[in-house]
C-alpha cells in the first residue's frame, strides 16, 4: 500500500496487495486518512498520525454540562477529517459557533470560513449565492460573481438551515458534492471546488427523508459526522 499527500489531505491506496489493504477494519482501494486511523496490510498494523505544531490539540469550546463537554473535546480530532459534518439542534444552540470551531481546528484554518443562511434566499438567489453567476444570466446580474463554493476555496463552507432548500435545489447541491464542481448561472463551464462543507438545521432531517421532503442520498452525503447539539437548558 502507499500513502500519498493530496493538497491538505493524505490518501491511502491499495497497490494490488494479495491480502488486501484495510482501513479501520474495512477493505479499501482508496480512502482519505484521518489521525488515529488503523491501517492493516498483510500481517502489519499501523496507526496513522500527522504532526503539525500549529494545529490545535485542545478544543476551543467547553461546557458546564459534563456530557456535552466531553463531546466538545473531540472537536480537534473531528475537525481534521475532510468529510462533511451535519449539525443538528434547536435554533440558538450555537451551531455556527461550533462550525467556526471546527474550521479553526482543521487543516483548512488558513482558508476562509464562508457562511450562507439557506432559509433567507429564494430559489434563484440561493443558486447564485452558492454557485455564482455570469453577467446577464438574470435580471440584475450586471457583472460576473463568484459563488460561496468558489469564495470558500481552501476553507470551509457553512450551509445553515439546509433543511429549508427545495427538492429541485437539493438535486443540484447533491451533484456539486458528488462531482466537486459548480457551474455558475448562465455559464457553460464547470469550475472545480475545494471546500469542506458543514451543514446545519433545526429540523429533523431523518423524518423529512422518510416523508420524501429531503433526498436520502443528499442526507447521507452531508451526514458523514452528525452532531446533535443539546438545547441550552440541558447544558446547565
Amino acid at each position: 500500500a502507499r500513502i500519498e499527500r493530496r493538497d491538505l489531505w493524505y490518501i491511502l491506496r491499495d497497490l494490488r496487495s494479495p491480502s488486501g489493504t484495510f482501513l479501520n477494519g474495512t477493505r479499501i482501494l482508496e480512502a482519505f486518512l484521518s489521525p488515529g486511523d488503523s491501517i492493516r496490510v498483510g500481517q502489519s498494523e499501523i496507526v496513522f498520525e500527522t504532526f503539525n505544531p500549529e494545529l490545535r490539540s485542545v478544543s476551543p469550546l467547553s461546557s458546564k454540562n459534563e456530557i456535552w463537554d466531553q463531546e466538545l473535546q473531540a472537536i480537534p480530532s473531528l475537525a481534521r477529517s475532510p468529510f462533511p459534518v451535519l449539525l443538528l439542534g434547536p435554533s440558538g444552540t450555537g451551531k455556527e459557533i461550533l462550525a467556526q470551531a471546527l474550521h479553526t481546528c482543521s487543516l483548512r484554518d488558513k482558508g476562509p470560513f464562508i457562511g450562507v443562511n439557506c432559509s433567507a434566499l429564494t430559489e434563484t438567489l440561493i443558486e447564485s449565492e452558492l454557485f455564482g453567476h455570469v453577467k446577464g444570466s438574470f435580471t440584475g446580474a450586471i457583472c460576473d460573481r463568484k459563488g460561496a463554493f468558489e469564495s470558500a476555496r481552501g476553507g470551509t463552507l457553512f450551509l445553515d438551515e439546509i433543511g429549508e432548500i427545495s427538492p429541485m435545489f437539493q438535486a443540484k447541491l447533491l451533484r456539486v458534492l458528488q462531482e466537486q464542481e459548480v457551474r455558475p448561472l448562465g455559464d457553460t463551464q464547470y469550475h472545480k471546488i475545494n471546500v469542506r462543507v458543514i451543514a446545519a438545521t433545526h429540523r429533523n432531517l431523518e423524518e423529512m427523508v422518510a416523508s420524501g421532503e429531503f433526498r436520502s442520498d443528499l442526507y447521507y452525503r452531508l451526514a458523514h459526522f452528525p452532531i446533535e447539539l443539546p438545547p441550552l437548558q440541558a447544558r446547565e
